[in-house]
């Protein structure tokens, strides 16, 4: 597998002959947690001053000990892969992509901490796993997800289209307003070790995933961002808004 580019100011992770990088990870005992996703966990990892000059944190993605490794490894190595061929302002820079001594592949990203008054830079992050979506708007690929975040077509076998996403968009929106992640008291963090929806899913763990969670009382100036909500975890999936459609609501 070739490891994707590594920008010339980092390290190059794993060579041909199997030695590595002079990296040197902390323990993750040692790191701060930024948070965890389908048998990843991402870290906070803090670059010394360098000649006397600050530097830039990083955000390392690393695969858990109990992962399956090969399909975990593949999807890292995608995400580096998708990640290394992009230049966007408004896309998580590539910073490397690494073997750590233990075996486990480490994908080193720029991580996003801004002051309180540049929080309008927004950056799109998390690739790993996505897919590839057809003429005729859905994708044949399998699809992997978070339950919490995860539309019902998606757990029901319906037809992937870029609204799975939409209706995850519709639980971040409940995140900023309530402060916590969407059916927090049903989520099992076991599951994130689990890979594939017919491991996932039994009659035990469908439910509530899929549906939309209950917004607390809000005052009348959330009534646009409530009913943005609202749209966007419609349950028919063709109820939801486009991207395009969310921008011409909220900037008029």
């Amino acid at each position: 597998m070739e490891i994707p580019c590594t920008p010339k100011s980092s390290y190059k992770g794993e060579n041909n002959s199997g030695n590595f990088s002079p990296l040197l990870l902390p323990q993750t005992p040692a790191m701060t947690k930024l948070g965890f996703g389908t048998s990843v966990s991402v870290y906070h990892l803090h670059r010394s001053p360098r000649f006397g000059n600050e530097r830039s944190p990083w955000a390392i993605k690393k695969r858990n000990t109990r992962a399956q490794r090969k399909i975990i490894s593949e999807r890292l190595y995608k995400e580096a892969k998708i990640l290394s061929s992009l230049n966007h302002p408004n896309i998580v820079g590539f910073r490397g992509f690494i073997t750590i001594p233990d075996g486990r592949e480490v994908l080193l990203m720029e991580e996003c901490t801004q002051s309180l008054g540049q929080l309008n830079s927004i950056k799109l992050c998390d690739f790993g796993v996505s897919l590839n979506i057809g003429e005729d708007g859905t994708s044949d690929e399998e699809y992997i997800g978070t339950l919490p975040w995860t539309a019902p077509e998606a757990l029901e076998d319906g037809p992937i289209t870029e609204k799975v996403d939409i209706f995850a968009f519709g639980l971040t929106i409940y995140e900023m307003l309530t402060l916590k992640s969407p059916h927090v008291d049903s989520f099992d963090e076991s599951l994130m070790d689990l890979t594939g929806k017919s491991e996932l899913l039994d009659d035990s763990v469908e439910e509530p995933y899929g549906t939309r969670p209950e917004l607390p009382s809000l005052g009348a100036e959330y009534n646009d961002i409530v009913a943005l909500f609202n749209w966007c975890t419609e349950e028919d999936y063709k109820k939801r808004p486009r991207a395009r459609d969310m921008l011409s609501a909220l900037i008029t």
